[in-house]
């Protein structure tokens, strides 16, 4: 039975030991789809500038501001290069706002999807399929048409893809309407202004009467970096912790044992001093006896 609960207390060791050190981290290590916007470098050569990362729940590639330095995860330097590494066999809806799995009828024809009321079914792979919010998904499909206050397009950035064989040569050029995640990532470059949409944020021209400047072109920009610079920081050093988590794991294992070991050598001992409290007992008791009988 002691053993049992020594068993018990060495797991409960482990277990809330491993959940102190890594319950915080593991959310870090997970990737929660925010860019880490690293922290200013030591060295000056070392200049911030736009990169690209993946947000994997919407699988979407998206554009921020990184400061040089700290950020080694989910990091690419043009958008071909981030769209390699989304998934190729799911889908999501249009606005984000899936509202469940469609019911299958007799056969595995498409039409024999059913989604809830004001859903359709947006099929991925081969034999699956979404449901997305009409509303929402209508909603989202305007947002990528949306102008500037001032009636000007959104800025647009072109693409450059590589050919897949030859990584020297150019396959082909394209343009595309510039879309971030948020205004937060500061991915705006001078003289524009980010705006922030109802699903995604865009860059206008500057416009110097408007009280919303670009973040990256303004005073606030030093706020900004020398903020973030201290996120950036503890998150590297989180990230530090994270990479030696193999060393921590194997302290509260080794710790987790060491308990186990000695509550089991203390029952043991325990037991031991019982079975032999009788046998004690029968030898000095006797003699005892034997000194009251015999005075």
């Amino acid at each position: 039975m002691k053993a049992l609960l020594a068993f018990v207390i060495s797991a409960v060791v482990f277990h809330y030991g491993e959940s102190a050190i890594f319950g915080e981290w593991d959310d870090v290590n997970r990737d929660d789809f925010e860019p880490d916007k690293g922290f200013l470098c030591a060295d000056k050569y070392v200049s911030p500038s736009l990169k690209w990362f993946v947000d994997y729940y919407r699988e979407k590639v998206y554009p921020f501001w990184y400061l040089g330095c700290g950020n080694t995860e989910n990091i690419y330097d043009s958008i071909p290069e981030a769209e390699k590494s989304l998934p190729s066999d799911s889908a999501q809806c249009d606005g984000f706002n899936m509202t469940g799995w469609p019911t299958y009828g007799p056969s595995s024809d498409e039409s024999d999807y059913k989604c809830p009321d004001g859903s359709s079914y947006l099929p991925y792979g081969e034999f699956s399929a979404i449901c997305c919010d009409d509303a929402t998904a209508e909603r989202y499909r305007q947002s990528k048409h949306v102008k500037c206050p001032n009636n000007e397009d959104l800025m647009t950035i072109e693409i450059v893809h590589m050919d897949k064989e030859f990584e020297d040569v150019v396959s082909f050029r394209e343009n595309r309407t510039l879309f971030g995640k948020s205004c937060e990532h500061n991915f705006c470059p001078q003289n524009f202004r980010c705006l922030q949409g109802e699903f995604e944020a865009y860059c206008c021209p500057d416009d110097p009467a408007s009280a919303f400047t670009n973040s990256l072109s303004d005073s606030n920009a030093k706020k900004a970096i020398s903020r973030t610079s201290g996120d950036g920081i503890v998150n590297w050093l989180k990230r530090q912790l994270i990479e030696s988590s193999l060393i921590i794991r194997f302290i509260f294992v080794t710790l987790a044992i060491f308990v186990f070991v000695i509550s089991l050598l203390i029952c043991i001992v325990c037991r031991t001093n019982r079975s032999r409290r009788p046998l004690l007992h029968q030898k000095y008791g006797d003699a005892k006896e034997t000194m009251t009988l015999n005075p």
